[in-house]
């Protein structure tokens, strides 16, 4: 297995990863509006060398009641359909998370997902924000209707508080 974290994807790439199937991230329904760019992106590649997850990662300032704090954002997490459960994504999130806390030095990681991700994502300590979530839509701001999750860099205690992203879903 191979990890590599790069700036840009190239189109081919981009059309491996996420042109594979219609709603591969099953987000279609909600009728969001989704940031377009990430500003990292974690590739993982089989021992064949074909590519086959892909994390997109970005940082943030999101409040939380009277606080103001800085996330790595998480994004884009596929994997293709024929590594699935393989630890592929895992992997990334992985590469993702140290990216995120040491050299971006964020206090959190911070992702969207639907129901069924949940546990995944809790494997991996990510937990789910209990207090009100509000986005950014095009008509203003909406209530999250997807999970809101987070992800210590170190011992911290996510505040309590209703959190406001101040932009669209990454």
């Amino acid at each position: 297995m191979i990890v590599r974290l790069v700036e840009e994807l190239s189109e081919q790439e981009r059309q491996q990863l996420f042109f594979w199937g219609t709603d591969i991230f099953g987000t279609e329904s909600f009728n969001l509006q989704w940031r377009k760019k990430k500003s990292w992106h974690v590739l993982v590649y089989d021992a064949a060398s074909q590519l086959v997850s892909h994390v997109g990662v970005s940082g943030e300032t999101v409040s939380v009641g009277q606080r103001v704090i800085h996330v790595g954002t998480i994004g884009g997490v596929v994997t293709i359909p024929s590594a699935q459960n393989k630890g592929y994504a895992r992997t990334a999130l992985q590469q993702a998370k140290s990216f995120m806390c040491d050299q971006l030095g964020v206090e959190f990681g911070m992702l969207f997902c639907l129901d069924r991700l949940v546990p995944f994502y809790q494997r991996l300590g990510w937990q789910r924000v209990q207090d009100f979530v509000y986005i950014e839509q095009p008509t203003g701001k909406i209530l999250s209707p997807l999970n809101v999750m987070i992800l210590p860099c170190q011992s911290q205690i996510w505040p309590t508080g209703t959190v406001d992203v101040q932009s669209l879903l990454w």
